[in-house]
């Protein structure tokens, strides 16, 4: 609770000592007396049909109004005292609100640290510098214009239509602890929440949740028991004064952490709050926990680890360290890229080399990952406004390359380098899409070295982790030198196994539903790095296997992140990407479902919103549902099927429909005699630029149009003409990115290559334009082959 990791779930008792117009907030059960008499029902009517009764103007004096708080009540004003993570209510009225205010008030907050959200507002993360996050699921008297829902058809309807809220919250509370306050089990709308939540999908590594009840009868216990609730027989109040007997820093709960090292900026408190969100400094002095067996069986490498040296020593540290520096150093470079093969060790060198740094006299920063909570000119402006020399240490740089593109270009200091890594494989990512900086690149430096494997293997034996029989050491020496940490470890583990033979005994030695639950979180971390949030696998159809997978009883370990206990990853990375590698090879429906589930399952926390501010579900769908990178190589011949169960919590989405319209066009290239097929893909392409006018699916409609130019000699020229003010409209738009790849020039220059040589004229306009663009491409350095190529030859056309 003093970590803010609680979530709370209220009814309508915790208001019932508050105060409104008309005296005191009436309970459920008055209400339904209360309306009933007010229109002449038959006594037996529910709250549901004496609402639906109700007309505009009764509902504006009975409901808002009365529900309409003037004084909060001792119970809700102990309930605002304490930091939730998020309070979910049942409730109307404002209580919450107006018993906020005089927190608030008392310790100086912003007045925007107050977030009230409706249940029919768009899904947004919980940002750094909300100190209370309130989502009426009923409707709020604050938001009286959007309605209420009382009526069992309007709740019926909400909860069978895609609400973000509904479905997230059923989501947490299968996993996350709460406290539920007001309410009973039985009512219709707790029910459909807790029937979500069974022994099955309880973590054993969190604190139990909590229903505070007062009069808690046999009905109750059994309840409880159900839906694994611990009962307290008692009030809030009573609640509180018990459990501040057991620590008393819950009477004074707010806390800050002063160490963020921005204290001496001019900051507000919410920009400093929500840069050191995503910004971390490595701790001063951690607690030293030697733990090098835990390290070893694949766990990550945390700050305290680093200081009690649990981590195996990498020769090439030094130099790597030494050509960091140097580069920090050249005012001209701000960032260096660490690039070598998954596996290699890549994460804990990188945390070894923040942490050794920090122990200097530079600033160092460890970035997490996650969407940014600030602008990235706000934290340009912050970083550039610190003294001295600063390091920013980033992992998995190609999901967040936009993010920290956007930042560099802002950056006005000197003496600031941004230190990078990734997998090898997606260097050429990086190369197309990291347009404008120069910037070294490190690479290949972490194969394993002789001296490395001895002190691996050494390692090994001294925690009994050991399982290779005595070898002589030069035939050890030959199997693992020049190869990467993990798979060495993985085969000194499990009897000198090759990698692929170690994965295919583990996926025959687990059962379906865990093999499953593997793919699942195999499959997210593969598309994004950080993987897949708890409360999301939740929800799959393995909930329990997910469960036995993270204890230490699996042979298939999942793990949490570094970012605390909320992101699931494989505990081994490269025994889940030669895990997913596999199916791949042999089990394409398996694939193909677990993708389907996946997608389906982070589908409702992603919106505008959360697409603009890049969350991790945002990214993770989008990596889903790419066509080109991902669909295609993986589950290409149900692509039709997959996109199909898509469609329901997705056709808003432009970028479904852009990746539609590739799936079509793609379908042509190997069909050209059906000319449905084109049809259908520039129908799909300008369905996307109907959801969202954007440089992508203006791409995408130009690509396509060039497609059809070239099969249509009859149209070159209408043709043309569209796919042209296309790239003109994308152009503009791109123009104001501080970061451009080469995918809108490659489908431009291609495609007037293509009209050329079909005999089209460009006017003197064009010309000049695609001249600029080719200009512009040079300035950019953009590196990408296919690129360089039809540029060359469009230059040639040219003259």
């Amino acid at each position: 609770m003093l970590a803010q990791r609680v979530s709370l779930f209220l009814g309508s008792g915790v208001s019932l000592d508050s105060i409104g117009p008309d005296g005191e907030m009436f309970s459920a059960g008055r209400l339904r007396e209360e309306l009933v008499a007010l229109n002449k029902l038959p006594s037996n009517a529910t709250l549901q049909k004496a609402y639906s009764a109700l007309s505009d103007e009764q509902v504006e004096k009975h409901i808002t109004q009365h529900y309409t708080c003037t004084e909060p009540g001792p119970t809700i004003v102990r309930l605002a005292k304490q930091p939730w993570r998020r309070i979910y209510s049942l409730n109307v009225d404002n209580c919450f609100e107006s018993a906020f205010a005089s927190v608030v008030e008392a310790h100086e907050f912003s007045s925007s640290s107050t977030e009230t959200i409706n249940f029919d507002d768009g899904f947004t993360e919980l940002l750094s510098d909300k100190r209370a996050s309130i989502i009426h699921l009923h409707g709020c008297v604050d938001r009286a214009e959007t309605g209420y829902v009382f009526s069992q058809n309007e709740y019926a309807k909400s909860i069978t239509r895609p609400n973000s809220w509904m479905l997230t919250l059923s989501q947490l509370i299968r996993t996350e602890t709460f406290i539920v306050a007001g309410t009973s089990f039985d009512e219709i709308d707790v029910e459909y929440y807790l029937e979500q939540r069974s022994q099955k999908t309880i973590r054993g590594d969190i604190p139990p949740s909590v229903l505070i009840e007062p009069y808690p009868t046999k009905l109750t216990e059994m309840l409880c028991e159900n839906h694994q609730f611990c009962l307290f027989e008692g009030t809030v109040l009573d609640f509180f004064s018990r459990i501040e007997s057991i620590d008393d820093r819950l009477r004074m709960p707010w806390l800050d952490n002063e160490s963020d090292g921005l204290s001496g900026l001019d900051l507000s408190e919410s920009e400093r709050l929500r840069f050191s969100a995503n910004f971390h400094r490595p701790p001063d002095d951690p607690q030293k926990i030697p733990n090098p067996g835990r390290f070893l069986l694949g766990a990550e490498l945390d700050w305290s680890m680093l200081a009690a040296n649990s981590d195996i020593s990498r020769e090439a540290f030094s130099e790597v360290r030494r050509d960091v520096v140097i580069a920090a150093d050249d005012p001209q470079l701000k960032l260096i890229l660490l690039v070598d093969e998954p596996g290699s060790g890549k994460t804990a060198f990188l945390k070894r080399l923040a942490f050794d740094l920090s122990r200097g006299s530079d600033e160092v920063f460890w970035y997490d990952g996650l969407g940014l909570e600030l602008e990235p000119r706000e934290i340009a402006s912050i970083l550039n406004g610190i003294s001295g020399r600063i390091f920013v240490f980033v992992d998995n740089f190609a999901d967040c390359l936009n993010s920290i593109s956007l930042i560099l270009g802002k950056i006005e200091k000197p003496d600031i380098l941004f230190v990078c890594c990734e997998r090898n494989y997606r260097l050429k990512y990086i190369q197309n899409a990291f347009t404008g900086f120069d910037y070294p690149t490190i690479s290949d430096r972490l194969k394993l070295t002789r001296g490395e494997a001895r002190a691996l293997r050494a390692a090994n034996e001294e925690h009994g982790l050991s399982t290779i029989p005595e070898t002589s050491e030069n035939f050890y020496l030959g199997q693992v030198v020049g190869g990467t940490m993990a798979e060495a470890n993985c085969r000194i583990q499990n009897n000198f196994k090759t990698l692929d033979r170690i994965v295919q005994d583990l996926r025959s030695e687990c059962d379906q539903d865990e093999g499953f639950a593997y793919l699942l979180v195999a499959l997210a971390r593969f598309c994004y790095a950080n993987g897949v949030r708890r409360s999301v696998l939740s929800t799959v159809s393995v909930p329990d296997a997910v469960e036995h997978l993270l204890s230490d009883q699996s042979s298939l370990p999942l793990s949490y992140s570094d970012l605390g206990n909320s992101f699931v990853v494989p505990k081994q990375a490269i025994v889940g990407d030669r895990f997913l590698d596999l199916t791949r090879r042999n089990w394409h429906r398996q694939l193909f479902e677990a993708f389907l589930e996946l997608a389906k399952s982070v589908a409702p926390r992603v919106n505008a919103k959360t697409i603009k501010h890049k969350t991790p579900e945002a990214q993770l769908l989008g990596r889903l549902m790419d066509y080109d990178n991902n669909v295609r190589d993986y589950i290409d011949e149900y692509a039709e099927e997959y996109y199909a169960g898509l469609k329901p919590m997705c056709d808003w989405n432009a970028r479904y429909w852009e990746q539609l319209a590739l799936l079509k066009l793609d379908r042509f290239y190997s069909s050209p005699e059906d000319s449905l097929l084109l049809e259908e893909s520039i129908q799909h392409a300008r369905s996307a630029i109907s959801a969202e006018v954007h440089p992508f699916s203006l791409s995408t409609l130009a690509k396509v149009l060039f497609q059809a130019m070239e099969k249509s000699q009859k149209n070159r020229d209408q043709y043309f003409s569209e796919a042209w003010q296309n790239v003109v409209d994308a152009n503009v738009r791109e123009s104001r990115w501080s970061n451009r790849g080469a995918t809108l020039f490659t489908i431009a220059f291609g495609g007037v290559l293509k009209f050329l040589e079909m005999g089209g004229q460009l006017s003197g306009e064009q010309s000049e334009y695609l001249r600029d663009m080719i200009a512009e491409t040079r300035t950019l350095k953009i590196a990408d082959k296919r690129l360089i190529g039809v540029r060359s030859k469009l230059e040639e056309a040219l003259g």
